[in-house]
């Protein structure tokens, strides 16, 4: 059987009652969620402003590591040519090859980065700023391994360039949605993870 509900008390009635009894209010079709509840749970900006502060310390160090570390790669992998011989082809494979490293290297800072934070604290910096932790649905500590799991999830959602925008903004939409009453996005349904406010 389908139940009405008030939107200010809350009561149950039955679906052929149009007003509530008490408030004299129109019912509605699905029950009013608790605003305490739901202000548990991080909110679209309060997750889009940790994303912002996690990139740029990421950046930050990966300019760093680039400043230490580009010169002394690149002499490694890409050699002067030997007695003025020059072939376009294996230096363009040696380039290739750079790149690569490049991109490897960042794939594993920034997993690692999540990983290592999320797994050890329950906040990456960026949520330790704006107040918000991650945590499983029961409100246990994610670990090491279920941390890792979600920050593979999160690179190959948001990170590569198939479809990213568009899952970045379905979980936009799933944070607002008054019916997600745990705001989780996409990766947080899959890893059946929640992010709210505290230190719990």
């Amino acid at each position: 059987m389908k139940y009405r509900y008030c939107p200010k008390c809350k009561t149950e009635y039955e679906s052929w009652v149009d007003k509530c009894a008490e408030c004299n209010l129109p019912l509605i079709n699905y029950k009013p969620k608790d605003k305490k509840a739901i202000k548990k749970y991080g909110s679209l900006w309060s997750r889009f402003a940790s994303t912002v502060i996690d990139s740029a310390i990421l950046g930050v160090i990966m300019i760093t590591l680039r400043i230490l570390l580009y010169r002394p790669l690149y002499r490694f992998i890409i050699p002067p040519p030997n007695l003025g011989y020059f072939d376009p082809a294996i230096r363009r494979n040696q380039m290739m090859f750079f790149i690569l490293i490049w991109i490897v290297f960042y794939i594993f800072l920034t997993i690692s980065y999540t990983t290592f934070f999320i797994g050890k604290y329950g906040s990456s910096p960026g949520q330790k700023i704006t107040r918000l932790k991650t945590l499983m649905e029961n409100e246990k500590m994610l670990g090491y391994g279920k941390a890792l799991t979600r920050s593979l999830v999160c690179f190959i959602l948001y990170k590569l360039p198939i479809a990213s925008g568009l899952f970045y903004l379905i979980s936009a939409i799933n944070i607002v949605d008054e019916k997600n009453e745990k705001r989780q996005t996409i990766h947080d349904r899959i890893c059946k993870t929640i992010v709210i406010y505290g230190s719990k």
